[in-house]
């Protein structure tokens, strides 16, 4: 019955606003049922008033959230929320729902607390109830929130809005213990999953969820800020690589500024102590990314914390000169010529951003007799080089853009070998064939 009852309601067939209404009524009966025999207001009111729930012991959170656990009798609470975030989205049925999926979620947020916290709870927070009342909940809000559809979007919102605001009356506003239930656990926990869905939207509406948990609903709590900073920025960062080049509606821009927010308020916390040198290891982590999109965003995640935190990215990198030296040995990238284009290009782009910062980092060097010739190679021998195993499999739009780059990247590569004195007079040289003889007035 609940089924059909999201099936009407999601139509979008004109003229069926009697059969939505049909169908809103249906659930409301359906609801009425199983809140009245669930509702001993005076026995609520009672254990929600037990000195445990502001200082009482929180369940620890599971290291596996089992989230299939007795699929059917948590079925029809799952059909039930659906019904009531899908009806709430009815212009004609709007005043009569909102009210009433309020006092719900209200009533699933009371459920899931007395499972993890106060007198009825246990040490460890049980998955394995027979409902868990917080994976529901939190399921149910969350596919709101991520969806395509602006107005489900919008009643997602309210939904956690009244959740949260449950939340801060039971713990009197301790945003501290708030951040300990197993409940804001799991919704991270769903909120990160998500941020692997196969489509844009999902992913979009996973980061912005996080992003206001951070910097919205949880910013007074910068601890919890801190500790998780890091996987989301991971998060974050995997929906940029999966997205680049595909239809999603300015997400990329949209996640590339929520990271520098984040990376802002960072600071502000950590005004007055060091930088945490985790954060710097993840953003060079991916600083080797084929992708172009991802460099130039860590390029200016770098450029950005030296500036909050008045440090040379010199200085901001000096924990993992080490790596970075092991990185750029010849050894490690020779012959050069064999490698496929994309890593021609992004080791060369890496280079020339740490060789062209102010101060320039000068450990990082790729002064290397055959590497020189190889880069003067792609510069005049293009209908050879194109020819190699590497280039093959590139259709020839792709290497008519990249050849273009790689060529600007090797003129820029070459230049540095001019601190050398005994390059010199040869770099000169190929400078001025490269005047004269190279025509493409981007390489001029």
């Amino acid at each position: 019955i609940l089924q059909t009852c999201v099936d009407q309601l999601k139509s979008t067939i004109t003229d069926q606003h009697q059969i939505k209404r049909q169908a809103w009524l249906i659930v409301r009966s359906v609801l009425s049922v199983l809140i009245s025999n669930d509702d001993d207001h005076d026995l609520v009111t009672h254990l929600l008033n037990h000195p445990s729930f502001l200082n009482g012991t929180i369940s620890q959170c599971p290291l596996i959230w089992n989230t299939n656990i007795d699929i059917k009798s948590s079925h029809g609470h799952i059909l039930l929320l659906q019904c009531l975030h899908q009806a709430a989205t009815c212009k004609t049925l709007a005043d009569d729902v909102l009210p009433i999926l309020k006092s719900t979620i209200q009533h699933y947020t009371f459920v899931s607390l007395t499972q993890q916290i106060g007198p009825l709870s246990s040490e460890t927070y049980d998955t394995n109830d027979t409902i868990d009342c917080s994976i529901i909940l939190i399921d149910s809000i969350v596919s709101c929130y991520i969806d395509i559809d602006d107005e489900l979007n919008s009643i997602g919102r309210i939904s956690f809005e009244t959740l949260f605001n449950t939340l801060l009356i039971i713990f009197n506003n301790n945003y501290q213990r708030i951040t300990q239930l197993p409940i804001i656990n799991y919704l991270i926990h769903t909120l990160c999953n998500h941020c692997h869905d196969r489509m844009w939207y999902s992913k979009q509406g996973s980061c912005r969820f996080l992003y206001q948990l951070c910097l919205n609903y949880f910013r007074k709590e910068s601890n919890w800020f801190l500790e998780n900073l890091n996987q989301i920025l991971n998060e974050f960062f995997h929906v940029i690589i999966s997205l680049t080049d595909e239809i999603s509606s300015g997400t990329l821009d949209i996640i590339s500024n929520m990271i520098k927010e984040f990376l802002e308020y960072y600071a502000n916390i950590k005004l007055n102590e060091n930088l945490n040198e985790n954060l710097i290891e993840l953003l060079l982590n991916y600083l080797f990314s084929p992708i172009n999109y991802v460099r130039n965003l860590i390029y200016d995640c770098l450029r950005q914390l030296s500036f909050l935190f008045q440090q040379t990215i010199l200085r901001l990198i000096e924990p993992f000169k080490n790596d970075l030296i092991k990185k750029f040995l010849s050894s490690n990238i020779l012959p050069f010529k064999n490698q496929s284009l994309l890593y021609q290009i992004t080791y060369l782009d890496i280079y020339i951003f740490f060789r062209t910062l102010e101060p320039k980092i000068t450990y990082i060097q790729l002064y290397d007799d055959d590497l020189f010739k190889e880069l003067t190679t792609f510069l005049f021998d293009e209908n050879d080089l194109i020819k190699s195993s590497s280039y093959r499999s590139l259709t020839q739009q792709q290497l008519t853009l990249n050849m273009i780059l790689l060529k600007k990247l090797s003129i820029r590569t070459l230049s540095e070998y001019y601190e050398q004195i005994e390059y010199r007079d040869r770099v000169l040289r190929l400078f001025y064939k490269i005047l004269t003889t190279i025509q493409t007035n981007e390489l001029q």
